[in-house]
């Protein structure tokens, strides 16, 4: 019986058919993040228990879990009854091929006439088509029992009501589950471009692009594109040793399709993805440009100070704060670092109070060692200053003092230099450059699973040693920044 959840796996974390015959057909290959997926179920939890003990009394169905007739059978009991509010009510479309268990149903004393609410962690339904088309179905099948046009709402995790909600009609509905069950019955994987952004979060990641990475497929070029790589294989060319086979000029000529439109690689592009190409199969870098060291700086110069955030990368998780943890490290003249991780305390004035620290710690920086360079890996960390500067105020100027002395070491590497790497991200390039760390576990998924433990801690004991692991993963992350700002220095200076 196929329900709305059936749709997550299509969409979610990106758009991809493999998944769903994956799922179906070889789910031991899945390597998932328990951790990481309890917690975001348990936050969903919680909305829904809030927003629930705000409605009034409910009745649920009382079925043997996992007997959908049976719980059809007490729901239909509990309409019939009009009951106002019946919470998990089992539907089933008339064939028996649809099923949905919509969080509450909803009875209009007026209208006399029941309506379909649905409560959901995320706060941007637009970003969900899987949300969409679950809510459809849940109305279809809701109408066909009930035999009158539905009204469906959803409330959001930030706690507002979209009424009514313009769910998908029935046809629209059907037509990608009937492609979800296409895909899970076909008798042999599909074949699908891979890519490392498209990948990096699915359970099925190790699997996909880890064969891909080991098979040398374009697909694991950085800078190609989805529709270049399909182009590429019409014409017969599958890894990266066929790209150099090809050679530039036969590549610049190569067509794709880019939306509606049809495209050439051409020379920039083709420019592009041949070098890195190259520099993929030797394994070895490529010199673009001369490096520009932060200002006054030469090769060799301190102090700096390397900083890195973490933040709660998805609202819907309501952490209370936004930015949990302000990493920095001073690398003084003599080679050693002085370390400061300021992790915001829990509750709703952690985010004021982590900023607050933070701007004490940098304050005493500047005052120690003048206007140093501050050295981080791409754009969010000056997103995330200007929205607390925002909210926040900017005591003594010492953000936008932070922000004049900043240095995007990411910005510096796409200008300088091409590398062997499947990704430009710090994680993939720290490992080209030799540095190694000492968790097994890390990540930005991690640490957010870790915070969330840290702020539920039962105890004083608990919530020192898990502060301790998220530390001890921000000083890393600093240190790699940190090395790769060295390995810039010693090989493209």
């Amino acid at each position: 019986m196929f329900s709305p959840s059936d749709f997550r796996e299509l969409f979610q974390p990106n758009y991809c058919e493999r998944r769903i015959w994956l799922n179906a057909n070889c789910p031991e290959l899945a390597v998932k993040d328990t951790d990481f997926i309890e917690m975001v179920q348990e936050k969903g939890l919680a909305i829904e228990k809030t927003h629930v003990q705000t409605v009034g009394p409910i009745q649920e169905p009382e079925y043997e879990e996992g007997d959908m007739p049976a719980g059809y059978e007490d729901t239909l009991r509990l309409i019939k009854s009009k009951v106002p509010i019946i919470y998990q009510g089992v539907l089933i479309s008339k064939d028996g091929q649809f099923g949905a268990i919509p969080d509450l149903i909803i009875l209009n004393s007026k209208t006399n006439e029941y309506r379909i609410q649905e409560i959901k962690l995320a706060t941007n339904i637009n970003n969900h088509q899987e949300i969409e088309l679950g809510v459809g179905l849940s109305k279809f099948v809701a109408e066909e029992i009930l035999g009158y046009p539905t009204i469906t709402e959803i409330v959001t995790g930030d706690g507002n009501l979209i009424s009514p909600f313009d769910a998908p009609d029935k046809s629209q509905v059907v037509t990608v589950a009937n492609k979800i069950i296409g895909l899970e019955t076909l008798e042999k994987e599909p074949v699908e471009p891979v890519g490392w952004s498209k990948c990096k979060d699915c359970q099925y990641s190790d699997y996909c692009y880890g064969k891909a990475w080991e098979n040398r497929s374009i697909c694991t070029i950085s800078g190609i594109e989805k529709g270049m790589v399909w182009a590429l294989w019409e014409n017969g060319v599958d890894n990266w040793d066929q790209i150099i086979k090809l050679g530039v000029d036969k590549l610049y000529g190569i067509q794709f399709q880019r939306g509606s439109q049809i495209q050439k690689i051409g020379p920039t592009r083709g420019g592009k993805i041949f070098r890195q190409t190259k520099c993929l199969v030797e394994g070895s870098f490529d010199k673009k440009a001369e490096i520009i060291l932060p200002a006054g700086y030469q090769k060799g110069d301190r102090p700096i100070v390397i900083f890195d955030i973490e933040n709660t990368v998805f609202d819907e998780l309501e952490f209370d704060v936004d930015v949990y943890m302000w990493g920095l490290t001073t690398i003084l003249p003599d080679g050693t670092n002085e370390q400061n991780t300021i992790i915001a305390p829990p509750g709703n004035q952690g985010d004021a109070e982590g900023w607050t620290q933070f701007l004490e710690t940098m304050g005493r920086i500047f005052k120690e060692y003048g206007d140093l360079p501050v050295i981080h890996f791409s754009s969010h960390e000056v997103t995330k200053i200007n929205n607390y500067i925002a909210m926040f105020g900017d005591k003594d100027g010492v953000g936008e003092r932070v922000k004049k002395n900043m240095w995007d070491l990411y910005r510096c590497i796409l200008d300088t230099v091409i590398l062997p790497v499947p990704s430009y991200g710090l994680k993939q390039i720290e490992k080209f450059v030799g540095f190694e760390r000492s968790q097994e576990e890390y990540g930005g998924s991690w640490s957010m699973v870790k915070y969330n433990e840290y702020a539920e801690s039962p105890d004083i004991e608990t919530a020192d040693k898990i502060l301790n692991e998220i530390k001890t993963y921000n000083a890393e992350d600093l240190l790699a920044t940190y090395a790769v700002y060295r390995w810039l220095e010693e090989n493209i200076c």
